[in-house]
């Protein structure tokens, strides 16, 4: 008996931005690259198929403006932009008096679906020399959340939001007037808001999205009635990637096939009501992704024990997958528990139904086998339970008898 894995693959990739569209210039944008795959598993910020948007001030004479670094420009009548030089630190000023001095990007089709799906991050070093209406936002033709960051009468650093009543003094004296980090996230779902950070101190959460038609990247200044003056070191868009397990799922574990390049297998526990093994509150299951193109999209999520598991009597736990090049499979063994039997408690007993199973998944084919149990050739009676550790893959061709032991 065999699990046929599906062959539909949820595209979460984005495409590498090399071309421009304005006036021929390369564009500097970039994907996210693959640092860690494991930092994917579990939704952190840099994922290997995240996509990354930024604009740094550098005195490099080739990237020395916005535009340079594929922005677009889009002022009116006096507000304008400069690169300057203060403390040996590079910084793009945006002048925003007389007129309206903001840069904008407008994302793929594609890209857009991302963000909406699966979130985004937008990160601002900047400090605030005069005025208001510092806007750094996304909006994606539908919503958008906008944070206004002003210096008020009195000097302070403040921010209030589009859509919501009160203000929030950010920084006070010569304070207001420093770099400091300013980051806006968006939370999708079915009720999506968004959280805005000052210096990595969270200070509004649940801020609503306001409708919009626009559909772009924005910062600087936004208005062409109100001066403001900011100085810009950095500022990054980030889309979230595709999560490959999201919590409360635990466990995570992955190989990689070195016979088919690309070819990726990730496993953890599924915890269904979050608990350990053996929870009364929860039921634990294998469940894997594959990914055939190094990480960039996964099938979707297969249940390896749900069919060795139909009314949720047992608890699986610890996958543990061995890649053997010389057959281009994957062997992934795991522990079972009595659902009721915490596993490091005292009410898991040697008589227990607990045991050690394994699949094995033929790269190939692409066809995952049924478990298979193997509790009576690796576990002693008198064992409470019995683990199979270990991550490499050794031979040993051996007889042995009741009498003799493993040396």
């Amino acid at each position: 008996m065999s699990i046929k894995m599906t062959s539909q693959q949820r595209s979460v990739s984005i495409h590498k931005e090399t071309d421009s569209n304005i006036k021929g210039v390369d564009m500097r944008f970039k994907n996210v690259k693959k640092t860690a795959l494991m930092l994917a598993m579990f939704g952190m910020a840099t994922s290997s198929n995240a996509a990354l948007f930024d604009y740094n001030a550098t005195g490099d004479t080739e990237f020395d403006s916005p535009a340079k670094q594929g922005w677009m420009q889009d002022n009116t009548n006096n507000g304008s932009g400069v690169l300057i030089n203060t403390d040996g630190m590079s910084a793009w000023l945006v002048q925003g008096n007389g007129g309206r001095a903001q840069w904008t990007y407008s994302l793929s089709t594609n890209q857009q679906a991302q963000a909406s799906s699966f979130g985004w991050r937008m990160t601002t070093e900047m400090k605030v020399l005069s005025g208001g209406m510092i806007t750094n936002y996304y909006a994606n033709g539908t919503h958008r959340v906008l944070p206004i960051i002003s210096s008020d009468t009195s000097g302070n650093l403040v921010v209030e939001f589009e859509g919501q009543t009160g203000r929030t003094v950010l920084a006070t004296g010569a304070a207001a007037t420093e770099y400091h980090k300013f980051e806006l996230v968006f939370h999708p779902g079915s009720n999506p808001s968004a959280s805005f950070y000052f210096d990595n101190k969270l200070i509004r959460d649940n801020i609503q999205p306001t409708v919009s038609k626009q559909n772009m990247i924005v910062w600087g200044n936004g208005s062409s009635s109100t001066d403001g003056v900011a100085a810009y070191r950095d500022i990054k868009f980030e889309i979230q990637g595709d999560v490959i397990f999201r919590g409360p799922d635990r466990i995570p574990s992955i190989v990689a096939s070195s016979v088919t390049p690309g070819m990726v297998t990730a496993f953890a526990e599924k915890r269904v009501g979050s608990g350990d093994p053996g929870a009364l509150s929860n039921t634990n299951d294998i469940i894997t992704r594959t990914s055939r193109d190094g990480g960039i999209t996964w099938d979707a999520e297969l249940n390896l024990t749900e069919q060795i598991n139909v009314s949720d009597e047992f608890d699986f736990s610890d996958p543990r997958p061995i890649y053997d090049p010389s057959t281009n499979t994957v062997l992934v063994s795991y522990a079972r528990w009595p659902t009721d039997a915490a596993q490091n408690g005292d009410r898991i007993k040697p008589w227990m139904p607990n045991g050690i199973f394994y699949n094995v998944y033929d790269v190939s084919s692409g066809n995952w086998r049924a478990p298979i149990d193997v509790t009576d050739q690796v576990k002693e009676r008198s064992f409470q339970i019995a683990g199979w550790g270990g991550s490499e893959l050794y031979r040993r061709n051996t007889s042995l008898n009741s009498q003799q032991d493993w040396q």
